[in-house]
């Protein structure tokens, strides 16, 4: 009899989700589709050789924080003192980040934010929960910091 379970039991794509630092030392693969989520006032771009790359500018914010266009200026990191434009998460972003994930739902799937920790641990929340994946953290190990609002509007979209 002819062992099948080779044949059946293919590599399962994983979940990951890091930051900044971490994509930079990546290795780009062709079998990685990234999720790259930046401040607008970033420059940042992941680096050439992946498969897709996804790119979402806000910033680590809720509405409790204030609102869409509001002026407020940086209060810590490479930008402190620096007056911007509030610009939350949205519905818009929310249908990419669903489209994208079905797109790539039998790929390797790389999440990124500045510090991999609030904004990335949400999306790779509810990655998991949707495409039905444990997710692992390189940057921390749990998705207890992730961003609340990013999670909440995720999970409305998913649901309409």
């Amino acid at each position: 009899m002819e062992n099948k379970k080779a044949s059946l039991n293919p590599k399962s794509p994983w979940l990951k989700w890091c930051n900044q630092e971490q994509i930079r030392k990546f290795d780009p693969r062709p079998d990685i589709a990234v999720i790259s989520i930046v401040e607008p006032e970033d420059d940042f771009l992941v680096p050439n050789g992946f498969l897709e790359v996804l790119r979402l500018e806000f910033h680590d914010a809720t509405d409790k924080e204030g609102v869409n266009g509001e002026e407020f200026y940086f209060t810590h990191g490479k930008n402190k003192g620096m007056k911007a434009k509030l610009k939350l998460f949205n519905e818009e972003m929310a249908k990419k980040i669903l489209a994208f994930l079905n797109k790539n739902s039998d790929n390797n799937i790389l999440i990124h934010c500045r510090a991999g920790i609030s904004r990335s641990a949400a999306v790779a929340r509810f990655a998991s929960e949707l495409l039905d994946r444990e997710p692992v953290g390189l940057a921390v190990p749990t998705t207890q910091f992730a961003n609340a609002w990013v999670l909440a509007i995720l999970n409305r979209e998913r649901w309409k």
